[in-house]
């Protein structure tokens, strides 16, 4: 007898007979060797981890909403695939401590406190070792202020030499 090993994404396992097996005929399969994922939580409360930041996952002071653009999706999500969230508010994404522990988010979904996070990380080297990131799902464009330039050669500087001469003959014309 062939047997796989089934699971209806609730804990609770089982093994199916998929088939059998002789000498003669081989594998005999009258059944799906390998059944296609599920394409659904069925209900199950998913944590995440996730930090106040703005247009990407923000709490709405004195409402509780949560807005921004990974909350949709995560809304979509839900809708789609039948599961629900508990939030873990954190205030950082994850630094590493000396020892090689992490703190924040990262540290939670290292240490499997946490199922995943819808934020927009930024994957490190270091952070990489750690935890497994998605594809991209967006992209923040960063813009680097600074004060307005100086020009290191005043191009009219030619000009200046000249400038007390003009004064003085500005006064002559009548």
């Amino acid at each position: 007898m062939a047997l796989t090993l089934i699971s209806r994404g609730d804990g609770v396992r089982r093994f199916h007979s998929v088939g059998r097996w002789s000498e003669e005929e081989g594998l005999v399969v009258h059944r799906t060797l390998f059944p296609p994922p599920s394409k659904t939580f069925r209900g199950r409360t998913l944590k995440l981890g996730v930090i106040n930041k703005p247009r990407v996952f923000q709490k709405v002071a004195g409402t509780g909403e949560v807005v921004g653009y990974s909350s949709d999706i995560l809304r979509l999500l839900q809708k789609h695939l039948n599961f629900t969230v508990a939030l873990r508010w954190f205030d950082t994404f994850g630094a590493a401590y000396p020892n090689g522990s992490w703190n924040g988010v990262i540290g939670a979904l290292h240490r499997k406190e946490i199922d995943f996070s819808p934020m927009d990380f930024t994957p490190t080297k270091e952070s990489r070792t750690v935890i497994d990131f998605s594809d991209w799902v967006s992209e923040n464009p960063v813009v680097i202020t600074s004060a307005a330039p100086t020009p290191q050669v005043r191009p009219f500087l030619l000009l200046e030499v000249y400038k007390a001469e003009v004064s003085r003959w500005n006064r002559c014309i009548p």
